[in-house]
């Protein structure tokens, strides 16, 4: 490892601290981690709309005659 690697990883250690593994029940930390955001609501709210259109759109497609 160069000088300036070595000076990186020191750097991103005391940055960052010791890099863990994920753990299993990681996901459970982000449990409600949007609630009341008004730009998550905007996007929950877009993708439903997409799959609602995109569910429309096949239900469309499987009633054409072949």
């Amino acid at each position: 490892m160069t000088p300036i690697e070595e000076r990186i990883d020191r750097l991103e250690k005391a940055v960052f601290g010791k890099r863990q593994e994920p753990s299993r029940d990681d996901w459970q930390k982000s449990v409600g981690m949007f609630r009341g955001d008004p730009v998550m609501k905007e996007i929950l709210d877009d993708v439903r709309q997409a799959r609602h259109q995109e569910r429309e759109q096949a239900r469309l497609a499987s009633n054409r005659p072949q």
